[in-house]
């Protein structure tokens, strides 16, 4: 009997182990993606985006005022990269969704493209290339 309890011991330590290192390495993963996406670099990225769809955001006369990241939305690009979810002015309707890769050569964080939700698009005022 002494020999069962101490089996089945040895077996809850070592799946508690293992459960205890994959939640650690996904807390890993979570934090390097959420300074990934809020880095100076990345802003760069993001706000490049924002001033050319509207050239005066983030003054008085733009329509783009402010924009948030929204880090519960931010996931892995399953092609690579990762695709960050912006809100634009505070309004949950009005989403960009950048996606940014690292160069394998450089190192250094580029934008790859971006997707804006249809009622961004439409206060933008911004028409799709013909």
């Amino acid at each position: 009997m002494k020999k069962t309890w101490v089996m089945v011991s040895s077996i809850f330590v070592v799946l508690a182990l293992i459960i205890g290192g994959f939640y650690m390495q996904k807390q890993s993963e979570r934090q390097y993606m959420w300074e990934v996406v809020h880095s100076e670099e990345a802003k760069k990225i993001y706000e490049g985006y924002l001033l050319n769809v509207d050239p005066k955001a983030f003054t008085i006369d733009g329509k783009i005022q402010h924009y948030q990241i929204l880090d519960e939305e931010t996931v892995k690009n399953p092609m690579g990269g990762l695709i960050v979810e912006l809100s634009i002015n505070h309004q949950k309707l009005y989403n960009l969704e950048v996606f940014i890769n690292k160069d394998i050569e450089t190192g250094e964080l580029k934008g790859t493209g971006t997707i804006a939700s249809p009622e961004l698009v439409a206060y933008l005022g911004v028409r799709e290339k013909e």
